[in-house]
């Protein structure tokens, strides 16, 4: 206890200083990501209409941000739901893609449905023009994907982040918008509320550079709806080349707080607003909100997501190690200190 009157001491607590220094990182949110680890699943090659799919997954098991931060890959969500605007266009069209590999077979598993296309944990397929409205060949309706985690809903933590990755060119992604579901109908299989703000990327989140590069990949049109697996499409209609772009998005920039249940998240076009009200994004089909003029050649609904959604990663927290070197580094510092400032008061002989 200091005496009555005397000064407060001036050196901040080794423990503010290292809570300082740890909880710092976090406070980095909506980041690019720089680096990714994955792992690799290969099964027996499929033949479909004439076509050869390798069946090769490749899935990220973690990444890592620009500030450093390294999250790994945790809960899956268990379901995809479309959500389509049967009245603005041609609603039954579906666009995607397929890295084609080295050769003139296509790299990933075929998926028989839009839903298991987008929850395969696979950067080698995905969807593409994915919220683009009109009547062209690429252009769907969708105005919303829900990606599912628990119908019983699941508990966030300050470390809960979500993140988005696109195919396209470095510096050249597409705008896409994020919401948390914080309520669900388990009947109809719909989001009743959404909680805390939504949030928009564009292209300067993903930073300056692609986290996987340039590959070729290939173009299938189908007009079936969510079913992909009709042998009647456009397939090899499109080709080219480009890579995978990435962004993080934590809790907090979500305005989400730790504690809180979440459902799951929706992605839908850069144009979508909400009102002022997280409550307008629960019906897609309502123009207002929802526009049903989205273009696909702007970047406000041309996002070509890689498979890699409905996952939620957790940020890796130091090991103990890592705690203890920081303590040791910091007594150190701050024991010096006080021997110099000792040194600087003590009178001259």
């Amino acid at each position: 206890m200091l005496p009555p009157g005397a000064p407060p001491r001036r050196g901040l607590s080794l423990f503010a200083i290292a809570t300082t220094l740890l909880l710092a990182p976090t406070l980095c949110a909506q980041l690019a990501v720089t680096q990714i680890t994955t792992s690799n699943t290969n099964q027996s090659n499929q033949t479909v209409n004439g076509d050869t799919f390798n069946r090769l997954t490749t899935a990220i098991t973690e990444f890592k941000d620009a500030a450093g931060n390294i999250y790994d890959a945790n809960t899956v969500a268990s379901n995809a739901y479309i959500r389509r605007n049967t009245t603005a266009g041609n609603a039954s069209n579906s666009s995607v893609w397929y890295d084609q590999g080295t050769s003139t077979d296509f790299e990933a598993p075929y998926a028989t449905s839009y839903g298991s296309l987008l929850l395969g944990n696979n950067i080698l397929r995905g969807s593409d023009n994915t919220f683009a409205n009109g009547t062209g060949v690429s252009e769907g309706d969708i105005e919303r994907l829900d990606f599912l985690f628990s119908a019983t809903g699941i508990t966030t933590t300050i470390a809960t982040a979500f993140a988005v990755f696109d195919r396209g060119l470095a510096n050249q992604h597409d705008n896409v918008k994020i919401a948390v579901i914080t309520g669900w109908d388990s009947v109809n299989q719909v989001p009743t509320a959404y909680g805390g703000v939504l949030v928009g990327l564009t292209s300067s989140d993903y930073g300056t550079s692609n986290v996987a590069s340039d590959f070729t990949y290939s173009l299938f049109r189908y007009s079936n709806g969510n079913n992909l697996g009709s042998p009647y499409w456009d397939d090899n209609s499109e080709t080219g080349t480009q890579g995978l772009g990435g962004a993080t998005i934590s809790m907090s920039d979500l305005g989400i707080t730790a504690g809180t249940t979440i459902y799951g998240y929706s992605l839908m076009a850069g144009d979508v607003t909400n009102g002022g009200s997280m409550s307008n994004l629960v019906d897609w089909t309502d123009a207002t909100y929802y526009s049903t003029s989205t273009s696909g050649a702007t970047g406000t609904g041309g996002i070509d997501l890689s498979a890699v959604n409905g996952v939620l990663y957790n940020k890796r927290v130091p090991e103990p190690s890592t705690y203890g070197a920081i303590f040791v580094g910091l007594s150190a510092a701050y024991f010096g200190w006080r021997r110099h400032r000792r040194n600087l008061s003590a009178p001259e002989a």
